[in-house]
């Protein structure tokens, strides 16, 4: 054993033929020039923790003592008076004994062993050596010496603070609610000890073995847990690790070592209810390890192991967790906000090798494996066929090869090689609020209902293959070339999310990319691809609005006499019920046709809505509000051009409008729906707009969109959804369930391809439009 030597036990020196006792303790005496020196004394009136001291035996029998602050006591010969060191090597060999240990104390000097006596003068309490007898004292046992402790196997509730235990064997020793704050336990064997609610702050655990220990409700806040290995801990519920030093630790459980079950046969271990928070955990194994309701707020889990471990609920909120591995791992509901999930590898993909001897371009040329590739498996112990057909998903970025996926590395130098894994990680319901996660990999991932938004969100090339993300909240999300085949997005909130360099496709078993009932208002599709995909029942904005149905001709009667109870079954049955304070009012608009403008950044249409107080004037084409003119500028408006007047009124509003553009009147009913009970869709808008068309009266939810399920983000203002017309292909279903290619080939307007078909439920047939080809929607 190295260190001081044995821990011995904590006494208590009190003095002995008083009336009042007095304890040993650190008090301090003046020296030269007014300087304060600490010395060992006679000095106090009350026993506190700061007067127990520390017995250490040696290999050569004698006795070490340390005092509180970690001082231990020496002999100075040159005085005759004990005093203290910081350094253990100059502490003084002392002999004691009596009946009880330390009733007399001896230290061994350069001239012999000299008595201690001390003296109770409250002005200089010293203790000093003597050749007449010894001082007696009345010491009291505190705490028992690692000898007594490992005969009865019982420490529980011992006061152990700054105690170094290194190397001992503390096997099936009880320290539950032991103080242990602070002591050395390097290298300690802990194997079936019980510590729950031990106080182990600030301990040194390094190298200890603990296999079947019991940490429940232990205290190991900022312990150095560096390199350690606990595969098998018994449990660790509500375990305190906060603030720890744990940096590859190996802390989850192998097979066989716990109560809770786990996917493929192994055992989780309990840490339940865990403080973690700022922990260094980098390159720590926590795998198989139950962390529901833990807290891992801002710990460091950068290159950890995760995989099969449970954190529901756990709150990992600005914790890193960088090129973590976790497959398998449950975090549903858990607290991601401000984490860094970057290169996270969380998918159902396992990253094998990067592969340096092959192009990009080599690939896609490729119809069979290349004798690079199938050399360098081999090197890897992977055996392919050059007869192996090499899958183009995604031309310069990916391919598949049998089992295996090739994959551009990050930044485009080399082609990194992944495996399936037994099973993707879930994170359903976890709440992603300003998240980060560049070149995560989320493939086959559970993300049901996951809530991802806020500033500093960042999801750029990230791999979701197959990934699931129904009902999720993704307000405003960057989505930067992330690869989505087979993602299902559907009924997910995308409104005002940007996909560019995205490339949507079918995934395995031509598993459509899905954005089946999303809510796409206000969405960039730039430089996006979609193919195949699914949007039924989507919402997409247009410069009107969200296409919602058709009100029959008729309808109009009603609008202009302001009687909406006769139409109040068409908007019920279309799942956007009208209040019984619903009012309806005619609204004029203008169109100005800015095509001949040479400023390319202006608006090639403004539409100008007529109100009685002001003139409101948007972008068209993104129904993107810019600026408010007085209502006296009306009177421009009813010339079929614009003129110089109307042309300076914008120019003054930093806006340019062509000479002579066309005017052209757009005027149509808007909708205040009231007061709404019952909210049967997702998505519900307090203003509707109702324009004039052929065949029907085009009904648009516009300006607000509020939310049922979201209650963070009630209501939401939108713009119209942008280049979704370029991204899809002739094959990808539309809100209407139709195929694009019916836009395509003159069959559907781009409004009738957008317009969901009316899903009647029981008791609502209502008044509708017909579609096109006269067909009525069921």
């Amino acid at each position: 054993m190295t260190g001081p030597g044995q821990f011995a036990g904590k006494l208590l020196f009190a003095s002995a033929g008083s009336d009042s006792a007095v304890y040993l303790t650190v008090f301090e005496v003046k020296g030269s020039g007014g300087k304060r020196i600490p010395v060992p004394g006679m000095a106090a009136k009350q026993a506190t923790p700061a007067e127990r001291t520390t017995l250490y035996r040696g290999d050569d029998g004698d006795t070490r003592i340390q005092l509180a602050g970690r001082w231990w006591i020496r002999a100075d010969e040159g005085t005759g008076w004990l005093m203290l060191t910081e350094d253990g090597d100059d502490a003084a060999a002392s002999v004691l004994s009596g009946p009880v240990t330390g009733t007399t104390w001896k230290v061994r000097t350069a001239e012999g062993t000299q008595a201690v006596t001390y003296s109770l003068d409250p002005l200089a309490p010293l203790l000093t050596t003597t050749d007449d007898a010894p001082g007696v004292f009345a010491p009291q046992i505190v705490t028992a010496g690692l000898q007594e402790i490992q005969r009865t196997k019982s420490a529980a509730g011992a006061g152990l603070r700054q105690v170094f235990l290194g190397g001992a064997d503390l096997s099936g020793v009880d320290l539950g609610k032991a103080d242990l704050t602070s002591s050395d336990l390097t290298g300690a064997n802990l194997s079936s000890a019980p510590l729950s609610h031990a106080a182990l702050a600030s301990t040194t655990l390094t190298g200890t073995r603990c296999d079947g220990t019991l940490l429940d409700d232990a205290d190991l806040t900022g312990v150095m847990l560096e390199a350690v290995s606990w595969p098998t801990l018994r449990s660790a519920a509500r375990v305190i690790l906060a603030q720890s030093h744990a940096r590859g630790a190996a802390l989850g459980s192998a097979a066989g070592s716990g109560p809770g079950p786990a996917p493929g046969g192994r055992h989780l271990l309990d840490c339940t209810g865990a403080n973690l928070s700022g922990a260094d955990l980098r390159s720590a194994t926590l795998a198989s390890s139950d962390l529901t309701g833990a807290h891992l707020s801002g710990t460091l889990i950068s290159d950890a192991g995760l995989a099969g471990s449970v954190l529901d609920k756990a709150d990992l909120s600005k914790a890193s967790l960088r090129d973590v591995n976790g497959p398998g791992a449950n975090l549903p509901h858990a607290d991601l906000s401000g984490a860094d999930l970057s290169n996270a590898q969380l998918g159902a993909k396992a990253f094998l090798f990067t592969l340096d001897s092959v192009t990009a371009q080599q690939l896609d040329d490729a119809k069979y494996a290349p004798d690079a590739v199938v050399t360098a498996f081999a090197k890897h112990g992977i055996t392919i066929s050059p007869h192996d057909e090499v899958v183009c998903a995604l031309k310069g970025a990916r391919w598949r090869i049998e089992n295996y996926t090739l994959r551009l590395h990050d930044g485009g130098s080399g082609i990194d090689i992944l495996t399936d894994q037994v099973r993707p990680a879930v994170l359903r319901g976890a709440v992603c609020e300003g998240t980060q996660a560049t070149a995560a990999d989320l493939a086959g991932a559970d993300l049901h209902g996951i809530r991802w938004f806020g500033t500093g969100a960042t999801v750029d090339h990230v791999d979701f293959d197959g990934a699931v993300l129904t009902g999720s909240y993704l307000q405003g999300i960057r989505l930067t070339q992330s690869y989505l085949s087979g993602t299902d997005l559907s009924d997910c909130v995308l409104i005002q999310a940007q996909l560019p360099g995205c490339h949507a496709t079918p995934g395995d078993g031509q598993r459509p990319f899905s954005l089946a009932g999303a809510l796409l208002h206000g969405a960039d599709f730039r430089d996006t691809t979609l193919r195949s995909a699914l949007l039924v029942d989507a919402a997409v904005a247009t410069s009107r609005g969200v296409p919602l149905f058709t009100l029959p001709e008729t309808a109009q009667a009603c609008l202009d006499a302001g009687d909406l109870h006769a139409l109040a079954d068409a908007f019920t049955k279309v799942g956007q019920p009208l209040g019984d304070d619903a009012d309806a009012r005619k609204v004029q608009a203008r169109l100005l046709d800015n095509s001949k403008d040479p400023n390319q950044a202006a608006p090639r249409i403004y539409r100008v809505t007529i109100l009685p107080t002001e003139l409101r004037v948007f972008d068209d084409s993104t129904a993107r509000f810019l600026f408010k003119l007085p209502a006296a500028d009306a009177q421009y408006l009813n010339a079929p051009i614009a003129g110089s007047e109307l042309i300076a009124a914008f120019r003054q509003q930093n806006h340019t409008l062509a000479a002579d553009a066309p005017i052209s009147a757009e005027n149509y009913w808007e909708i205040n729906t009231g007061t709404v009970a019952v909210k049967p869709r997702p998505a519900a808008y307090p203003t509707m707009s109702v324009f004039t068309g052929s065949g029907g009266l085009p009904v648009y939810g516009c300006v607000l969109v509020r939310l049922r399920d979201h209650p963070q983000q009630p209501e939401v203002a939108f713009a119209a959804t942008v280049a979704l017309d370029t991204a899809l292909d002739a094959d990808s279903i539309g809100p209407s369930d139709y195929a694009r290619s019916q836009v395509d080939v003159g069959l559907l307007t781009w409004e009738e391809f957008l317009t969901p078909p009316a899903r009647p439920t029981a008791g609502h047939a209502g008044l509708l439009a017909p579609v096109k080809r006269g067909v009525f929607r069921t």
